[in-house]
């Protein structure tokens, strides 16, 4: 299979500005979850970037650790009281 990366932007970008009312932002190359955080974050007002994407993916991560290691504490507190 040949995948053709148009590195010409210029036709994608009149081709979105074709639509009353709309402005293209060039993010540069990004995964689907990547565009989908950034589309969120500029609809909600917030700077969308995609140093401002792994900020917050590693906030989440460090946020979900910390939740199973307080459940696994908390679990061996239950299970060996003093």
């Amino acid at each position: 299979m040949i995948i053709r990366m148009d590195l010409d932007m210029t036709v994608h970008k009149k081709g979105v500005e074709a639509v009353r009312g709309t402005v293209a932002h060039d993010m540069g190359v990004l995964t689907t979850p990547q565009l989908h955080w950034m589309v969120r974050s500029f609809n909600n007002g917030v700077p969308a970037s995609e140093s401002g994407y792994f900020h917050q993916l590693s906030d989440s991560f460090r946020c979900c650790s910390l939740s199973v290691l307080s459940i696994t504490i908390l679990t061996l507190i239950l299970r060996f009281p003093s």
